[in-house]
């Protein structure tokens, strides 16, 4: 079913400045932004101001515009409509001037803000900072979709009025359940080998329009990634594309179940866990939580050339790119006993500070690690380099929709490599391609099965049969069943395009069999029958045949010369 994505962005066009002598007055300011369902706000400030002095007065409140210039403004008090200026400031005079100490004077300033601006299925909201506190309440239709991601956090949300108690500090948030991007990759194959194509994860679904050519098969390693095989000749060079959609969320999902997460504890050349150093901070830095905001405030952002890994990272912090924020962080988590691992992809953004420094030539990629969340029983994705790049903006909460993973790194803490380094030496096109796409359903193609007899049956051994499954479309299967014989499974995953078997046992049969058998194989709940001839156990038939003409051959034969032996006795 199609699902729509709604990213809102708000900006708030209106903060109040000074008013006469700081401290003089008290400024107490409701915001309230009120969205229809075509994005367009009516924006209505409530301002109690509180006079402190005795001494002083208050006639009139100015505002400064940021932003684009709103329109259909209006100022009113308990009297009635306020005289307003427009410029490059707005001033709103007062019907009753304040005055007199702890004097309070409530008015409304509303006005019609610009519309919510659309990026792909996604809008985002992004509040500036204000140089006074102030409560922020923001209205949305239901079609606008859930919180996905907020930057502080919400005091309180119904799913339609989300509300900000006190807000001194930029907000960044989003609405939906998913952002759709397009993608365009290549690798360069030379000779036999393997590819990793982007795979589902928690955060996100993958759906290939096309992988050109394609491979023999597609399989699923460890960590979920989906490794593609190419059978060329030695030296022969592959060039591979791959086109497709990727529908990444905010919120994970399980996806597949995790049986062996002690993998993810293991101490590695990169993550060196074992190390007395991460030992003792292990001591100090026991959640998740503690770990990031460590990461955060340790590293400096900056360029390197060489992977420095956890330990030489933590050792000398500064020039340190998202994949030093990441190798520390996993180092740490496994350190403290948390299972973590790494995620390596395109992390899409408008924002200069967000966008990475290269780690794959022209192709800029991104690192970020996840944690296993026992409790929810599910990875975790955090970005501790986004949060040290833009100041502040939280992370670790939840994740926005801007991450893709091409691969995972959890077995090992280099390999497989990621789509952007399948190139050849002095390669300096651009392999990596991906923008903002437009939602579309892809229907599912039926699986192909196919059931291969033994050519020939041996009766009392009885046979194996091999059932053939094969997924012809360009996303994952999951959970398909299957049934022959009353022999019956699960399979959890087949990626797109993905060839997998299943032995199926044949029955031991003495007696002889003259007539057609048929066996029902059901797949996915689509059910087939396969014959087995009288033709299959003909050699089977024929030993028992031989077998039976050899007994009768030779009780004759002994018959015969008993009764030879009786005959000359009896002469």
């Amino acid at each position: 079913m199609k699902k729509y994505i709604f990213l809102i962005i708000f900006i708030l066009f209106l903060f109040p400045m000074g008013i006469l002598a700081e401290g003089e007055f008290e400024v107490d300011s409701n915001v309230t932004y009120r969205y229809d369902k075509n994005g367009i706000p009516t924006v209505e400030q409530k301002i109690t101001l509180t006079n402190k002095t005795s001494y002083q007065y208050a006639s009139k409140y100015e505002m400064e515009i940021i932003g684009d210039n709103p329109t259909n403004i209006r100022a009113w008090d308990s009297v009635g409509p306020m005289k307003l200026e427009i410029g490059n400031k707005i001033t709103a005079y007062f019907n009753n001037p304040v005055a007199g100490i702890d004097k309070s004077y409530q008015f409304h300033i509303s006005y019609q803000g610009k519309a919510a601006v659309h990026n792909g299925q996604v809008w985002e909201v992004n509040f500036p900072k204000s140089n006074d506190a102030y409560r922020l309440s923001v209205i949305i239709p239901k079609n606008f979709g859930r919180l996905a991601f907020s930057s502080p956090q919400p005091d309180s949300n119904n799913g339609e009025v989300i509300v900000f108690d006190t807000i001194d500090s930029g907000v960044t948030a989003a609405f939906g359940d998913f952002q759709t991007y397009k993608f365009n990759l290549k690798y360069t194959l030379v000779g036999p080998g393997t590819i990793v194509l982007p795979a589902d994860t928690g955060y996100q679904r993958i759906f290939y329009d096309s992988l050109e050519p394609l491979p023999t098969n597609v399989e699923s390693d460890e960590d979920g990634n989906w490794i593609a095989y190419y059978n060329q000749e030695l030296n022969q060079s592959l060039l591979i594309k791959a086109q497709g959609t990727a529908n990444i969320l905010s919120e994970s999902t399980r996806i597949t179940p995790v049986d062996k997460l002690s993998v993810y504890l293991q101490s590695t050349k990169y993550w060196p866990s074992d190390n007395p150093e991460f030992i003792r901070l292990a001591y100090i830095y026991k959640t998740p939580k503690e770990i990031y905001d460590f990461v955060v405030n340790t590293l400096t952002y900056g360029y390197n050339n060489v992977r420095k890994g956890g330990l030489l990272a933590l050792q000398n912090p500064n020039n340190s790119l998202c994949q030093e924020f990441t190798d520390l962080f996993i180092t740490m988590s496994r350190a403290a006993g948390i299972a973590a691992r790494e995620l390596n992809g395109f992390a899409y953004t408008t924002d200069n500070r967000l966008r990475p420094l290269s780690l794959s030539g022209v192709d800029v990629l991104h690192a970020w690690p996840q944690y296993w969340d026992e409790k929810r029983q599910t990875w975790i994705s955090v970005d501790p380099t986004w949060e040290k790049t833009t100041g502040g903006i939280d992370y670790f909460s939840r994740l926005d929709f801007n991450h893709f993973a091409f691969v995972t790194h959890g077995t090992k803490d280099d390999s497989p490599l990621s789509a952007g380094f399948y190139k050849l030496p002095n390669d300096t096109n651009r392999n990596v391609n991906v923008d903002i796409g437009i939602y579309k359903d892809y229907s599912a193609k039926p699986l192909e099965t196919k059931f291969d007899i033994p050519k020939q049956i041996w009766g009392p051994i009885g046979g194996t049969a091999i059932l053939h499954i094969n997924n012809p479309n360009g996303f994952a299967i999951y959970n398909t069943t299957y049934d022959a014989l009353s022999q019956n499974g699960i399979i959890e995953i087949l990626p797109p395009f993905a060839k997998t078997t299943v032995s199926i046992n044949l029955k031991p049969a003495w007696k002889l069999i003259f007539s057609v058998q048929t066996i029902i194989v059901t797949v996915s709940g689509i059910a087939k029958a396969y014959n087995i001839y009288p033709v299959t156990y003909l050699i089977w038939h024929g030993s028992i045949a031989v077998f039976t003409s050899v007994i009768l051959l030779t009780m004759g034969f002994v018959a015969t010369r008993a009764w030879s032996v009786h005959i000359q006795r009896q002469k």
